[in-house]
């Protein structure tokens, strides 16, 4: 008998229970932004590498993917209280989506085709981080 982390029983009952999943989601810190990409495909990722252009070391802002590889997480440890907002851009500089949060959310951008992206984040009107963004 093949033996399957814990970690895989509550991904599979998370993914089984969509309607009691949206109301803990509703009431946590956390928020989804769906993209819907210009063509291209979509789907499971390998990977999402970020390379960081603008790194501002007061605020602490993490792209990565999930677990299961689907979608891309967006999150900000920075000032309580602050709105916080991540602009992709695909390579032809035509903006993918917005993601707003606040300070210590996270966001989900499901969707997001493979491909080259270049993005920034602002709190306010300030930018606090750029760089580049590629999902293979």
């Amino acid at each position: 008998m093949k033996t399957v982390p814990k970690e895989k029983h509550f991904q599979k009952f998370l993914l089984n229970s969509v309607p009691v999943f949206m109301i803990v989601l509703a009431a946590s810190n956390f928020s989804l932004a769906s993209v819907s990409p210009p063509g291209g495909k979509t789907g499971s990722h390998h990977s999402i590498q970020v390379d960081k252009t603008l790194n501002n070391k007061k605020y602490k802002i993490k792209l990565y993917a999930d677990d299961l590889n689907q979608a891309l997480l967006f999150t900000v440890n920075g000032i309580d209280g602050q709105k916080y907002q991540l602009f992709p851009f695909d390579m032809e500089s035509r903006l993918v989506t917005v993601a707003s949060i606040r300070n210590k959310e996270t966001s989900a951008l499901n969707g997001i085709s493979d491909g080259n992206y270049l993005y920034e984040v602002f709190m306010n009107d300030e930018q606090i981080e750029s760089g580049r963004l590629t999902v293979k």
